[in-house]
Order: C-alpha cells, then sequence, then structure tokens
C-alpha cells in the first residue's frame, strides 16, 4: 500500500509536522490520483524545503482492498508520525463528496484519543468548499476549512502556526499566481497507473465544469483521454486527464 513521501530524513528537528490525508468513500469509487494533496504538499516543500515533516496518505488501496477504511488504523498512523518530532502537528484532510462519514469518525477518534502535541486540523475539497461552516463547525467547532483551491491558504496556514500565530477558521483561496505555480509532488502516481486508475496532468487553472471538450488518443498501448477545459473569466486552462485501460 502506498502512503507517499514521508519527508523527514534529512531534518533533524522540523518547526511543523504536516499530514496530509485524502479521504474517500464508498460513493462513486474510482481510483484515482490524489492530486489535491499532491499539489499541497508541491507547494509545502516549495516553500518551507529546510523545517517541516511531510507525510502523506491514500486512503483508495484501503477502501479498494477492503472494501472500508479502519479509521482506528489512520488514528495510529497520525499518532506514530506526530511522536516522530516534538513539534505541533498539521493534520490536512482531503473530503471529497462521499468520504464524511469516514471523515467524522476519524474526528471522533482524534477527539477521544489526541495526540500528545498540538494539532490544527484542517478539511478541504468538496465537503469544506460547499457545506455550510456551520454545519461542519456544529459537531467539530475546532476544526479548520479551506473553501477552494487548497495549496496557498494550506502554506499560509503552516506559517501561522511556525510563527505562532493564530490560524483562521475559514480560509478562502484566491486565485493563483501562475507565475509562482509549483508542480505536484507526483507520490501515487505509479501506484495508481499500476492498478489500472487514472492519473491527472495539470498545465494550469481554470474551471473543470464549464466549456469541457474531450479527445482520445492512444500512446503506446495507453488509452488516454484527454479533458481541457477553458473558463472565458479566468482566461486559463485547467487540467488533462489521463486514463490508463490496463
Amino acid at each position: 500500500m502506498v502512503e507517499g513521501l514521508n519527508h523527514k530524513e534529512k531534518l533533524t528537528k522540523p518547526a511543523l509536522n504536516i499530514f496530509l490525508l485524502n479521504m474517500e468513500g464508498e460513493l462513486n469509487l474510482s481510483y484515482h490520483e490524489p492530486i489535491g494533496i499532491e499539489v499541497i504538499a508541491g507547494r509545502l516543500l516549495r516553500d518551507f524545503p529546510n523545517n517541516i515533516g511531510l507525510q502523506m496518505y491514500d486512503t483508495q488501496p484501503e477502501l479498494v482492498k477492503y472494501g472500508k477504511i479502519q479509521t482506528d488504523r489512520l488514528v495510529e498512523k497520525i499518532h506514530t508520525f506526530s511522536k516522530s518530532a516534538s513539534c505541533p502537528l498539521l493534520l490536512g484532510i482531503s473530503v471529497p463528496i462521499g468520504s464524511w462519514e469516514y471523515t467524522k469518525s476519524l474526528l471522533i477518534k482524534l477527539e477521544q484519543n489526541p495526540p500528545e502535541v498540538p494539532v490544527t486540523i484542517v478539511l478541504g475539497n468538496a465537503i469544506a468548499t460547499f457545506t455550510d461552516p456551520d454545519l461542519l463547525k456544529k459537531d467539530f467547532p475546532n476544526i479548520k476549512l479551506v473553501v477552494g483551491e487548497g495549496e496557498e491558504a494550506f502554506s499560509d496556514i503552516a506559517q501561522q502556526i511556525i510563527t505562532d500565530e493564530p490560524v483562521e477558521d475559514r480560509l478562502t483561496a484566491s486565485l493563483p499566481d501562475l507565475e509562482k505555480y509549483s508542480l505536484p509532488l507526483r507520490a501515487f502516481t505509479k501506484d495508481v497507473i499500476d492498478r489500472g486508475g487514472s492519473v491527472k496532468i495539470e498545465m494550469s487553472r481554470g474551471c473543470c465544469f464549464r466549456y469541457t471538450h474531450l479527445a482520445g488518443l492512444l500512446i503506446d498501448n495507453l488509452q488516454v483521454l484527454l479533458r481541457v477545459s477553458f473558463h472565458p473569466t479566468r482566461n486559463a486552462l485547467s487540467y488533462y486527464s489521463i486514463y490508463s485501460t490496463f
């Protein structure tokens, strides 16, 4: 099972440990690259190359193999990582549609059995972006929410924790500066392809749900579906999606 990068080998005393978790659920499950946490990881390593510990974990292989996610094991993984250094922990959870029940289970168990170090929990992706924040914070008042694209907002949160500044409860992403764009950290790409899933190549930013055109081609026996999106008001192309047929 691929857990992604554990960026701690060259660090003696990180100022902040960051655990990025891609949560999923049984609804419309398809094995795809967790590009959201990979993009955030790439940005974090660019902004904080020498003073963070970073680990990523994708729940999809577990869900595909066993039919469920064992949130008790997730708590253990988070605890183990948090004990690797005596510094605060920033836990970022990507919460797409269909994954809330597992996310809720994890949050409850972390409340019952919290790590020994200070923890900041940040939710992102569709649930955090489109759900009324009062509903999410009713049961979990201490969580932070990122609305929209997460890498710039998440990097700001990391900086606030490192410099001991207060973290906002809800951060709305601004339009990204493409001149400062960081490439995703593609820790899961090979495993996704090996398992017959879909990987993504992001070439710029835009809206994936409007002005979408599809085209297909065959490259070295790999069936590729290109989805190119263009948003006229943002003047930006979106991404290609590559679907293997292995």
